[in-house]
C-alpha cells in the first residue's frame, strides 16, 4: 500500500470509530466494498452515518460511471429516464424479488426491454450469469443483484419513487412488519424523510405492541433523520422508559438517536444478552447524561463464559 492509501486507510477507519452503526456493516465483504467507494467519492470526514446515505452515494455514482458523460441527478429518486431508460424497471423487478423472496431472476421476469449492459452488468448493480441449459444445450442467463442489500435498496427506490401518495401508505399497510421487508422499510424511510406516509396510520400501536415492531420504527426515524417527527413519534412509541434489547452497534446508534429526541422520557431499561460484534454503550450514556428529564438507568446483562466444572455463564442486574 502506498503511504497515500495508508493514509486515506487511517482517515477511514477513524471515522468508523465514530460510525458504530456503519462499523459493524463493514463485516459483509461486499458491504465493506460499498462503504470503501464511497469514502473515495465524499472523502472520510463526509461518510454518511446511514446505511441510506451510504447506499444512496454508491447507487448514484454506479449511475454516473456507468451512464452518458456529463449526467447530473440532485437524487436517486429523480434519475432521468432518458439517460437510463431500464432504472425504474430494475427497481420495480428488485421490489416484486422482494416480495416474493427471490435472489436469482430470469431473462423472462425481466421481460424484452433491450438491457443497457456495460461489462457484463446492468449499471454495476444487476449482474448476468450464463449458466448452462442441459435440455438445450444453449447458455441460460440468469441474473443477481450485487448484493441482497443493494435488492432491498433498490426496492425502496421503487416505492419512494411511486407518485400517488396513497399507494405508499396502501404498499405499507400491506408490508411492513413482514420480515422479508424489513430492510426495504429501512432503507424506504431513510430515501423519504418518512414525509409520505402517516405512520400512526400504518402501525397503531397498543400496549402488546411487538418489540420488534417497537424497534423497527426507532430505525426507521433514524435512517429518515427526521428529528421533529422523532420527537412526535417516540412518545406513542416508546410513552415514559425507552426499553432497548441490544443486539448490535447499529442499533447502539439508533437509540442513542432515540434518546436524544424523545421529549419526556424518564428513564432507559437496557438489556444486553446476545449481541454480535462490540457495542459502543457510551453513545447511550452520553445521550442519556444530557436528557432533560431522563433520570433512571437499569441495565441486564449476562456474562457466558464456558468452565471445567460446566459453569455456563451469571447474570449481572445494574440499576
Amino acid at each position: 500500500m502506498s503511504a497515500e492509501g495508508g493514509c486515506e486507510a487511517e482517515k477511514l477507519l477513524s471515522r468508523l470509530a465514530l460510525l458504530p452503526q456503519v462499523k459493524g456493516m463493514c463485516r459483509t465483504p461486499v458491504v465493506l466494498k460499498i462503504v470503501c467507494v464511497v469514502c473515495q467519492i465524499l472523502g472520510a470526514d463526509d461518510l454518511p452515518a446511514t446505511m441510506t446515505g451510504i447506499y444512496e452515494a454508491f447507487i448514484r455514482r454506479q449511475l454516473l460511471e456507468n451512464g452518458p458523460q456529463g449526467t447530473e441527478m440532485s437524487s436517486i429518486l429523480q434519475v432521468p429516464s432518458s439517460d437510463y431508460p431500464f432504472f425504474s424497471d430494475l427497481c420495480r423487478i428488485a421490489f416484486e424479488c422482494c416480495t416474493k423472496q427471490k435472489l436469482t431472476i430470469s431473462r423472462e421476469d425481466i421481460g424484452s426491454t433491450s438491457l443497457p449492459f456495460t461489462r457484463g452488468t446492468i449499471y454495476g448493480l444487476l449482474f448476468e450469469d450464463r449458466v448452462a441449459d442441459l435440455r438445450a444445450i444453449r447458455g441460460l442467463a440468469l441474473y443477481h443483484f450485487m448484493h441482497k442489500t443493494m435488492q432491498e435498496a433498490l426496492a425502496a427506490c421503487h416505492l419512494a419513487a411511486l407518485p400517488d401518495p396513497k399507494s405508499h401508505e396502501e404498499v405499507w399497510k400491506e408490508w411492513f412488519g413482514r420480515p422479508e421487508m424489513a430492510e426495504v422499510w429501512k432503507f424506504y424511510s431513510g430515501f423519504t424523510g418518512l414525509k409520505c406516509v402517516d405512520i400512526s396510520s400504518i402501525v397503531p400501536l397498543t400496549d402488546e405492541a411487538d418489540e420488534a415492531v417497537r424497534t423497527l420504527l426507532v430505525i426507521s426515524l433514524f435512517e429518515a433523520g427526521n428529528a421533529s417527527l422523532a420527537r412526535e413519534e417516540l412518545p406513542r412509541i416508546f410513552p415514559q422508559e425507552l426499553e432497548v434489547d441490544l443486539r448490535t452497534s447499529y442499533e447502539t446508534a439508533v437509540y442513542a438517536f432515540a434518546l436524544q429526541h424523545h421529549p419526556s422520557l424518564e428513564g432507559l431499561d437496557l438489556l444486553i444478552l446476545q449481541t454480535t460484534g462490540s457495542v459502543n454503550l457510551q453513545l447511550l450514556l452520553d445521550a442519556l447524561s444530557h436528557h432533560p428529564t431522563a433520570r433512571e438507568l437499569r441495565v441486564e446483562t449476562y456474562f457466558g463464559r464456558m468452565a471445567a466444572e460446566g459453569e455456563c455463564g451469571e447474570k449481572a442486574l445494574v440499576t
